[in-house]
């Protein structure tokens, strides 16, 4: 029988090293597309990956089976994920780059229609450089959350606990997430030269 999570866990704890590398083979796939999520230079996220790993192994007596062990992964990744958001939010503003003619017959089509997916790769490949490039406009909080509620689909409950804050700022920010996403994506598709944000707002 292969054993669940929980088994693994309390072999871990108990000296078997080999069943972390169980449990880091049955979900680091999951873990890679949830980093991936907020940056796209594949060696930074090995290195994000990796550094949830090791924490993940050096706090595994604080992992609480009243929940999913791949949540609790998660979680650890999210926070990881923020705290390197946060400190890039920190840097001066920068001007991002109006579309060209080519991102912006793509936001046209895909991107601006409800529910739109190409399945042109190069266009997918521009709408997700648009993504990323809207996404570097807003400060690190908005980012997370917008990628957490709207790409990753969790509640509001659950991204208030993998962010540890309440849910009404949860409710709070996404609104302000949502509004502000909007008016840089005008503004991309303007002409204009929207700013990064580089400080929080508060709530």
């Amino acid at each position: 029988m292969v054993p669940d999570d929980c088994t693994l866990v309390q072999n871990v704890l108990n000296g078997d090293k080999h069943s972390f590398d169980m449990l880091v083979e049955r979900h680091v796939t999951r873990v890679f597309q949830l980093v991936y999520r907020f940056f796209s230079n594949r060696q930074h996220v090995e290195d994000i990956v990796q550094d949830t790993l090791l924490q993940a192994y050096q706090s595994l007596g604080n992992y609480g089976q009243e929940r999913p062990f791949i949540h609790w992964l998660r979680t650890i990744a999210v926070r990881r994920c923020y705290r390197e958001l946060a400190l890039r939010s920190k840097r001066a503003e920068t001007a991002l780059p109006a579309l060209s003619g080519q991102e912006q017959e793509c936001l046209d089509h895909y991107c601006l229609q409800a529910g739109a997916r190409s399945e042109d790769p190069e266009a997918a490949l521009i709408a997700r450089d648009i993504t990323a490039r809207l996404l570097a406009a807003l400060p690190a909080r908005e980012q997370m959350v917008l990628i957490l509620r709207d790409v990753e689909g969790l509640s509001v409950r659950e991204t208030a606990r993998m962010m540890d804050i309440s849910q009404l700022h949860i409710k709070v920010v996404t609104h302000r997430a949502r509004r502000h996403a909007q008016t840089v994506l005008a503004a991309m598709a303007l002409g204009k030269e929207p700013h990064t944000r580089s400080q929080e707002q508060p709530v």
